[in-house]
């Protein structure tokens, strides 16, 4: 769940589906997206898999699905920026009629590791 500290912080700040969040526990954010710990394991492995690589192009789109909780989602590059990667997360949780859409950004450091930066 190494990304999903930066989905999360971006959550608090209203960067999910375009509304401001309220004050929330972190717990109940996550319990909000409708998507289990395997879920967000998916999602990250398929970040790791688009950054695997080098720098992904932007456009570029790994999917994920989960067969147990029939959750899925894309992970797509949105854009770059210096040494930075901006994705979006479009996610599918069992029993959702719309999408679930989170944002982070992750950036290379010194040692040339992407980190979720706010």
């Amino acid at each position: 769940m190494k990304y999903l500290i930066s989905a999360i912080f971006l959550a608090t700040v209203g960067i999910v589906n375009g509304q401001q969040a309220d004050a929330k526990s972190l717990s109940q954010m996550i319990a909000d997206t409708g998507l289990s710990p395997e879920d967000f394991s998916l999602m990250n492995a398929a970040t790791d898999a688009l950054l695997a690589k080098g720098t992904p192009q932007t456009g570029q789109q790994q999917s994920w699905s989960n067969a147990d909780t029939k959750s899925k989602g894309v992970v797509r590059v949105q854009g770059l920026r210096s040494n930075c990667v901006y994705l979006q997360h479009q996610t599918y949780p069992k029993g959702r009629a719309k999408p679930f859409e989170m944002r982070n950004r992750l950036c290379k450091d010194k040692s040339g590791n992407w980190v979720a930066v706010p």
